[in-house]
């Protein structure tokens, strides 16, 4: 079964807290990194490639040509990382992911189901950065981690009550 971690992050310290579980995971795993904004997907995308990872960013303003060889060079192993709106996925053949990452925790429990929805499920990794915006969901998902038979950190608990 998939294992879903909750980091506790303070909103700014989201990209050192990340990058250091990168250079401390396997650089081998397929990741795809959930953003809200392609303003994200953008900045995430030139940091990942300064740091040497193999990376590629996808948002609606890119062109179709570009869209696609995102989605193939991800597919097919050629890059390792792909950053990405959760609209700009939606519909793609992208399944068995080994590591999914919501760097912006998604703004309801039922887009968190559909970004978790593409990881493998027998030896895959959700790792969610959740931050004091979104206290407002910290209810809905202990009840969703709870179902799904995740552990449920005691700082959500203690927040939620």
């Amino acid at each position: 079964m998939a294992r879903s971690y909750l980091v506790a992050v303070k909103r700014l310290k989201r990209t050192e807290s990340w990058l250091h579980e990168l250079r401390n995971s396997t650089k081998s795993l397929t990741t795809l990194v959930y953003v809200k904004t392609r303003r994200s997907v953008d900045i995430l995308d030139e940091l990942l490639r300064n740091h040497h990872f193999s990376v590629i960013g996808l948002h609606s303003n890119k062109q179709q040509d570009q869209r696609e060889e995102a989605i193939q060079s991800f597919k097919t192993g050629r890059t390792q990382i792909l950053v990405s709106t959760i609209i700009a996925v939606r519909g793609r053949d992208l399944l068995n992911i080994q590591h999914i990452v919501n760097f912006d925790f998604p703004d309801n429990i039922d887009v968190y189901r559909e970004c978790i929805a593409r990881v493998n499920r027998d030896s895959g990794q959700v790792t969610s950065f959740f931050n004091e915006q979104n206290w407002p969901i910290a209810g809905d998902l202990c009840k969703f981690l709870k179902q799904s038979y995740q552990e449920v950190p005691q700082w959500l608990i203690d927040h939620k009550s």
